[in-house]
């Protein structure tokens, strides 16, 4: 029984330890970023949600994907001080006016790759975030560094230029700048994906 329990208890640290780790940095300057995760279209932070102020890392566990379900991260204009669903969106999206960035994010169950990307807000099919990227209460880029399929060093960036959201590499969804998924890891190689938020 013991024995058992010790093999268990082994399996389960490694499959514990075969998880990556998502960290996110904020090197802005003054401003606090508002992390707010969300599932399936759901509301942003009901999965999880956090304040990064100047200089703070947050680390949380790379999601596993399973079919029809999806995870992503949603970045808000500076200091904003809570996740909310935004409306009126016309169609009601739920992200329109809180959220200028976005990230797809998750470990695949079948090949232990965490596929995802970085992308200027394109909820609703295009629609997205309605304000403007140049305002100084947006102006800033987040990066993504990882290694894709574990040998090749890949760095994804959204930034502002000007008043409109850049992304390179730049493949966009519904018209709007995207980095286009990358495939990372496998997990269990990778440890950790590196996100940057910067002026």
């Amino acid at each position: 029984m013991l024995s058992s329990l010790f093999l268990l208890t082994t399996v389960l640290i490694a499959a514990a330890s075969a998880a990556c780790t998502m960290r996110v940095h904020n090197t802005l300057r003054t401003s606090s970023i508002l992390l707010c995760g969300r599932t399936n279209g759901g509301i942003p932070g009901a999965w999880y949600n956090t304040t990064l102020r100047p200089g703070d890392t947050y680390d949380y566990p790379c999601p596993v994907t399973s079919t029809g379900y999806s995870y992503e991260t949603y970045y808000s204009y500076r200091d904003a001080t809570q996740c909310q669903w935004d409306g009126p969106c016309n169609p009601n999206t739920g992200t329109c006016l809180t959220y200028p960035w976005s990230m797809g994010e998750g470990v695949s169950p079948d090949n232990g790759y965490w596929y995802g990307f970085v992308a200027a807000n394109f909820d609703g099919a295009g629609l997205g975030y309605q304000g403007n990227y140049g305002d100084p209460k947006v102006s800033y880029g987040v990066t993504l560094l990882c290694s894709s399929y574990g040998t090749s060093p890949w760095n994804g960036t959204c930034s502002v230029s000007g008043s409109s959201p850049t992304c390179t590499p730049n493949v966009p969804a519904y018209g709007k700048p995207d980095t286009g998924v990358v495939a990372a890891g496998p997990a269990n190689n990778q440890g950790v994906m590196y996100v940057t938020i910067w002026e």
